[in-house]
């Protein structure tokens, strides 16, 4: 990923044939150079071996199958690879990967949110959740929304467990009203 860095030779030299008032100077500086190529080496580990965390996790995404992520939290990276969530944020920032057909922010791996469960048992991410509200809308007599009260009844029917509060979220996010105001919609449409 990265090429090898040591530290040059003639500066190695230079401390052999440095006059005793110079050396401890020279060996110091020497010591700070080590200190920083131990932690590039280190960042460039967690950095491989958070890649690999997410290749291993998000391989459908990668592969180019869905272009949502699957459910995987930053947290649960960090507690993989025995790291803190606040190193796993750092290490994606501001960091790229080349697919296929296209470059992708690292954080865009990871979902955000809440998890509720699907019917199979398995952990549901924000897009798939939210794929789930925007079909209840959809769905919904035009007459007669849904309140949000109702609809985290219905994601809960479902084994979604979520907030009303995080519904309006959702729901804002997606672009539609709030009940009320999609009833006068369909009204005045009428």
């Amino acid at each position: 990923m990265m090429p090898k860095i040591t530290v040059s030779q003639r500066y190695l030299d230079l401390i052999k044939h440095a006059d005793p008032e110079t050396e401890p100077t020279l060996q110091l500086y020497i010591q700070r150079l080590n200190s920083i190529i131990e932690s590039i080496e280190k960042r460039n580990d967690t950095l491989i071996r958070v890649s690999q965390a997410i290749a291993k996790n998000q391989e459908k995404m990668i592969l180019g199958d869905t272009s949502s992520p699957e459910p995987l939290t930053m947290q649960s990276v960090a507690d993989e690879l025995d790291l803190n969530v606040s190193t796993i944020s750092r290490c994606v920032r501001g960091k790229f990967v080349r697919l296929q057909d296209r470059i992708v922010p690292m954080k865009d791996f990871f979902e955000t949110g809440v998890s509720g469960n699907s019917a199979q048992g398995t952990d549901l991410g924000q897009s798939q959740i939210m794929e789930v509200l925007k079909q209840l809308i959809e769905n919904e007599d035009k007459k007669k929304p849904l309140s949000d009260a109702k609809l985290t009844a219905r994601l809960n029917e479902k084994g979604i467990e979520i907030k009303r509060r995080t519904v309006a979220k959702y729901r804002d996010l997606l672009g539609f009203e709030t009940a009320s105001a999609r009833k006068r919609k369909a009204e005045f449409k009428s």
